[in-house]
């Protein structure tokens, strides 16, 4: 099986324009399906 985290650990997403208001938890769970933050 291919592991794509450990070929690519240092893999990074900028996220900009968003509400001061947003949790990181909330980051986490609309994000989930990508991988861990």
């Amino acid at each position: 099986s291919y592991d794509y985290e450990a070929e690519n650990p240092g893999n990074n997403l900028y996220v900009t324009g968003l509400s001061t208001r947003v949790t990181k938890k909330e980051l986490e769970r609309h994000f989930a399906s990508e991988g861990g933050m």
